[in-house]
């Protein structure tokens, strides 16, 4: 039996109804095979909150096509950066610029499309990839389900995915993303960081394009045979691993459970932690998680961002949440040998939560660099290590003693409760 479509107005703010909720909830749900978006901006701010759902999303093999604008700043470095990042080659990611001269348009769409086999889920409206179009800004939008037994919903369907086809199929305006291309956006101003779109980066930009302008006479352009963007002659690296020049933007209110016990105590204002760095000997489970200290946490809760502000989504219908850093921290994983040379290194969206039975702070790693961390392994988190991470997460396997590592240890001066281990583990703040 068909069903025509059915579908919701999302008026946000109004009624707790808000856009980031219905695209975040639909990624991490299982229930869909493809995904597809047209967005005209994307910020740090609004891609945290999709990072996980999505890398989930493509771990299962879900296949994916996203394009970007990049017009009027309203794209930043950090943001369309570790998107790609978290894609990781999984998916196919565009940025959308038309070409000076001629007609100039700006991409300004917003668009995102499900769909598996017998059905598909659309969500459009005003709301961009930023915090404040996923959740705090006043937007409008629809979320329609979709049959493809009815035949007006196939219909709606074809007609969508053409009009995204137009978006997202490479042209001289709509060019895939890799790292040169990233770099050469940088180079001639089209992308800045968030600290300069802040700072009015449009005068920064042009700046920049007319230094490219004057290096690049003659040489082929990114967008169309006019367009803006050009290929520097020594173009800027993006930024490495190492002291961080801006930290990131707080995050945004975060999603509801789907149940709704009290929520957690909103963080101060401005919050910032008093460490650079928390350091601990751990015991890595099967299941992926690592335990952190709550006692540690209660000291310098700032470090961590806590207290969490997001909730887990239960396995199974009528189970509690718990509290959960919302978005998941961007971070940097980097396992060590015996000799302090790194044998894995992984950019991940990192699970925190507090599991409050216990009243443990539990992270979540990968099971590639997790089968490289031995039991006692210090693990030293260092926070902003650069404007695109939130951590960075270094392990070290507890007989490597290098003068750095050794280093490391003398700040392990704090004795945690053995839980019934032989050996009691320990930690300690620099």
């Amino acid at each position: 039996m068909s069903h025509p479509p059915r579908i919701e107005v999302v008026a946000q703010p109004f009624g707790g109804a808000d856009l980031g909720t219905a695209i975040a909830m639909e990624l991490g749900s299982g229930a869909w095979t493809s995904f597809r978006a047209v967005v005209a901006f994307l910020k740090l701010s609004g891609l945290r909150h999709i990072a996980k759902p999505l890398d989930v999303f493509l771990g299962a093999g879900g296949q994916a096509k996203l394009s970007i604008g990049i017009d009027h700043d309203g794209t930043s470095l950090e943001g369309l950066q570790d998107l790609w990042r978290v894609i990781n080659g999984r998916a196919d990611l565009y940025v959308f610029k038309e070409g000076q001269g001629g007609q100039l348009r700006t991409f300004h769409p917003k668009g995102f499309l499900f769909e598996r086999d017998d059905a598909a889920l659309a969500v459009i409206g005003s709301g961009n990839l930023t915090a404040g179009g996923l959740f705090t800004n006043h937007e409008l939008g629809v979320r329609i389900e979709l049959d493809f037994a009815d035949a007006g919903s196939t219909a709606f369907v074809t007609a969508l995915a053409t009009a995204m086809d137009a978006w997202q199929t490479p042209s001289p305006a709509c060019v895939p993303v890799d790292g040169p291309l990233l770099t050469d956006l940088v180079a001639s101003g089209d992308l800045v960081s968030e600290a300069a779109i802040a700072a009015g980066g449009r005068a920064a930009a042009a700046a920049a394009r007319r230094r490219t302008a004057a290096g690049t006479a003659g040489r082929p352009k990114r967008f169309g045979a006019s367009g803006a963007i050009g290929l520097a002659p020594e173009p800027p690296e993006l930024p490495a691993m190492g002291p961080a020049a801006v930290a990131p933007p707080p995050p945004p209110s975060s999603l509801r459970p789907p149940t709704t016990p009290a929520p957690a105590p909103a963080a101060a204002p401005g919050i910032t932690a008093g460490h650079q760095a928390f350091l601990i000997e751990v015991r890595p489970h099967h299941n992926g998680e690592i335990f952190l200290s709550k006692i540690a946490i209660d000291e310098d809760p700032g470090f961590f961002g806590y207290p969490f502000t997001g909730w887990t989504i239960p396995k199974k219908r009528g189970n509690r949440p718990y509290p959960m850093a919302m978005p998941d921290p961007q971070v940097a994983i980097v396992v060590y040998d015996t000799q302090g040379r790194p044998l894995v290194t992984q950019d991940h969206p990192l699970n925190v939560v507090f599991y409050t039975p216990k009243s443990e702070i539990r992270i979540t790693i990968p099971p590639e660099p997790l089968g490289r961390i031995p039991h006692m392994s210090l693990l030293v988190m260092t926070r902003n290590p650069t404007p695109s991470y939130d951590y960075r997460l270094e392990f070290y396997p507890p007989n490597c003693n290098t003068s750095s590592v050794q280093r490391y240890r003398s700040h392990l001066v704090h004795t945690l409760p053995s839980g019934g281990a032989a050996v009691s583990r320990r930690y300690g703040w620099a």
